[in-house]
Order: C-alpha cells, then sequence, then structure tokens
C-alpha cells in the first residue's frame, strides 16, 4: 500500500508541476503576442461577417469595424438566412460608409452546415489578400487590423486565430468561458503552434480566423 501511495504522489508532483510550467509559458506566450504593433497599411484585407438573427448585436460590430485605423481594407457581410431585422440593420451602413458591401446568403446545400457555407459565400466575394472572418458580435478596438497585418507578417503565417475578451452576462457565462481557457492553457502547449505543423497542435477560435488568400 504504501508503494502504491508513493508512485501516485510522484505522479501528482510530476504532473502538477507540468501542467503549472505549461500555464506559466503560456501566459507568457500571450502576453509577448499581445503587444500592440501599428501597421497602418499593407496588403488589402476583407473583413468577412456571417450574420443570422444579429439585429440586436451586429450594429456595435459594424461601427467599430469601420473605426479602423488600417486604411486598405473592405467589409463584406451576408444575411444568412435571417428571420429578424438584421438585412435592414446591415443596410443601414452600406449607405453610410462605400467600404461595406453586404449579400444575401443562398440556401443551404445538403451536407454543408450554416456557418461554413456562408464563409464559403464571402470568401468568393472577397477582394483581399488577408481574409478576416469575424463574428458578428464581436468588437474589434480601432489598431484591430493593424495588430493583424503586423502579426501575418511578423511570423510569415497563412493563418492566425486568437481569443476575444468575453463580457458574461450570466453565472454559467462567468464560469463556463473561465474553465475553456483553463483547460486549453492547462493542456495545449500553445507556443509549439508556431514551431511544428502536427495537427495534434492545432487550435482555431471560431470567433476569428485569419487566413492568407494564397492559403485558403
Amino acid at each position: 500500500m504504501d508503494s502504491i501511495l508513493h508512485w501516485y504522489a510522484l505522479f501528482l508532483v510530476i504532473a502538477g508541476s507540468w501542467f503549472t510550467l505549461l500555464s506559466i509559458s503560456n501566459a507568457v506566450f500571450f502576453r509577448l503576442s499581445r503587444r500592440r504593433a501599428r501597421k497602418i497599411d499593407g496588403p488589402k484585407i476583407s473583413v468577412l461577417i456571417p450574420a443570422r438573427n444579429e439585429e440586436k448585436r451586429i450594429r456595435p460590430t459594424l461601427e467599430a469595424i469601420l473605426r479602423q485605423d488600417y486604411g486598405n481594407y473592405e467589409v463584406i457581410v451576408i444575411d444568412d438566412n435571417s428571420t429578424d431585422g438584421t438585412w435592414d440593420v446591415i443596410q443601414e451602413f452600406v449607405r453610410i460608409d462605400g467600404r461595406l458591401r453586404a449579400i444575401k446568403g443562398a440556401c443551404l446545400p445538403e451536407g454543408w452546415n450554416g456557418k461554413p457555407y456562408a464563409m464559403c459565400q464571402l470568401a468568393e466575394q472577397a477582394d483581399g489578400e488577408l481574409l478576416v472572418f469575424l463574428d458578428a458580435d464581436i468588437m474589434p478596438q480601432t489598431d484591430f487590423l493593424s495588430w493583424v497585418a503586423d502579426r501575418m507578417d511578423r511570423h510569415g503565417a497563412d493563418s492566425l486565430s486568437a481569443y476575444a475578451r468575453h463580457m458574461a452576462k450570466s453565472i454559467k457565462e462567468y464560469i463556463f468561458f473561465p474553465v475553456l481557457y483553463m483547460v486549453n492553457m492547462t493542456f495545449l502547449p500553445f507556443w509549439l503552434i508556431k514551431l511544428t505543423k502536427l495537427s495534434l497542435f492545432s487550435h482555431a477560435i471560431g470567433q476569428l480566423m485569419v487566413f492568407r488568400r494564397s492559403a485558403y
């Protein structure tokens, strides 16, 4: 029994040390990756926003994305067969700013899921070298596209993703989001994503995904 307890305790120490070191290394990696950098001009960026029944949430997103300090970009929003007033809200912004275009989503073909098909339609309409897929409830800061262009160039990356800062509105969300991030930080060495092409270390957040057109 003492031998079993000894090995069990040793396992806990090793596992605890590993997860602690991994969490610290990930925290440092994110802190360094979050450093602000300004690249106010460069390749054309297409901001592609799929929207389905986002009438009550999309307005702040469009206001924020049209205030970017990056000069060379367009915004395309697809109304993915909404049943509310999403299309009307989008049209308000189309009339105000010529950088924004709106398209109506086609009916979902057999074998497709809704969001991937909406993203596919958006990509077909895009002119940019960098494709930035952004959820309709994200409110980017003014240097968001500058940050994207700088990071893609600095790292020579073909794709990029990032965590959004969530504004929890319920007890469930206050619990869910920290637990989700804790699991990711504890089990996945994010700094290995840059160093290896193994799919085992691939990770992306669906709220924000960036692709170089040639890779997409």
